[in-house]
């Protein structure tokens, strides 16, 4: 049963070994299930809670009841009967019982919900101050450059500390910067993704992005990484020890200068998510122009469908602002410091406006 869905998974990170045990447990009990067996069905739900617990927080059991439906999903797509079938009126087709009446309790839920209000609350009433951008920046032109001298005099070069440079200098997560996006040249400071944005729900779109030092350089550290580590036939799960090969890099080249965010779970150390944050506010104080919304322009170089007056789908990177300390040395400006020098143009996104 393990090898039917597993080679129908398709996109998306697989479950790990324990979880795969699980749902081909939960799909042999389902076999023999309708939807009708409300007791069994309670019986499993509350079984299937506990195994997660034991494995994870209450925060990520959500995650774990997503693989199961997938794998739900999958096996019983040939197999669906009025006796085991829920019409689910909002997707307007018919699907497994299990999708809908096994999931992650209510508790659990009303809990994972009141976490998210609290940490909304906090991102709205508290940010870290970035005090020195350009030193910042600095650190992570010269971990690319390095990286690009290697490549040259060697033919060898780091795809680990390539990777750490890109998730500052255009704020990709690793898996974009690893395997799936596709960079092109658009000006002397800004490229367009044409491909392989995370997250984008099913709907790809090409956009133009800053880049915070010349994009030439930019450009020439991904094709080197592009040369250099081909992880085009690697699944998630394969990727996934490079991934953590690049954050370890990350830490290694920015924990001394990047401000940590203690917010609700403690946080220690710099990550590639927080660098994305860290890119965001930059290229806002690099490149946004002064009439123009932060959140706005944040939306537009994050690839973000356009949502006119809502920031919530920015909030995430809005966890750090400029010092006043950097914004004296600009003259007081806050935003578009560098608009009008030599070679750097507004994005399409904020120009067409």
């Amino acid at each position: 049963m393990e090898d039917y869905w597993l080679k129908e998974w398709g996109k998306g990170k697989p479950p790990s070994k324990w979880v795969i045990e699980i749902i081909d447990e939960t799909l042999s009990r389902l076999e023999g299930m309708t939807k009708e067996d409300s007791e069994a069905i309670a019986v499993l739900n509350e079984e299937l809670t506990q195994k997660f617990l034991k494995k994870v927080k209450p925060t990520s059991v959500k995650n774990y009841y997503t693989y199961l439906h997938k794998a739900v999903r999958i096996h019983f797509k040939d197999k669906l009967t009025s006796q085991n079938s829920i019409y689910h009126p909002t997707k307007g087709i018919s699907e497994h019982f299990a999708c809908t009446l096994i999931d992650t309790p209510d508790d659990i839920k009303a809990m994972n919900l009141g976490l998210q209000r609290e940490a909304l609350d906090w991102k709205q009433h508290n940010v870290a101050t970035i005090e020195d951008p350009e030193l910042i920046v600095k650190r992570g032109r010269e971990v690319l450059e390095s990286a690009i001298a290697s490549y040259e005099k060697t033919g060898f070069a780091s795809y680990a500390d390539i990777g750490a440079a890109l998730a500052l200098l255009v704020g990709l997560r690793p898996g974009e910067i690893l395997r799936d996006a596709v960079l092109e040249t658009s000006s002397a400071y800004t490229i367009i993704l044409t491909q392989g944005q995370a997250k984008t729900r099913g709907k790809q779109r090409s956009y133009e992005m800053p880049t915070l030092i010349e994009a030439d350089t930019v450009l020439k550290g991904y094709h080197i990484l592009r040369n250099t580590f081909q992880a085009d036939k690697l699944n998630d799960l394969e990727l996934e020890s490079y991934k953590n090969n690049l954050r370890f890099q990350v830490e290694v080249n920015f924990r001394e200068i990047v401000p940590t965010l203690s917010r609700l779970n403690g946080e220690k150390t710099v990550n590639p998510q927080r660098l994305r944050a860290i890119y965001d506010a930059i290229a806002v104080f690099y490149y946004c122009p002064p009439q123009v919304k932060d959140f706005v322009f944040i939306k537009a170089i994050n690839g973000h469908e356009p949502t006119p007056g809502k920031a919530d789908a920015a909030m995430h990177y809005l966890d750090y602002q400029i010092g006043d300390g950097a914004i004296v040395s600009a003259g007081g400006q806050r935003q578009g410091i560098k608009l009008g020098q030599p070679g750097v143009k507004l994005i399409e996104a904020i120009a067409d406006k």
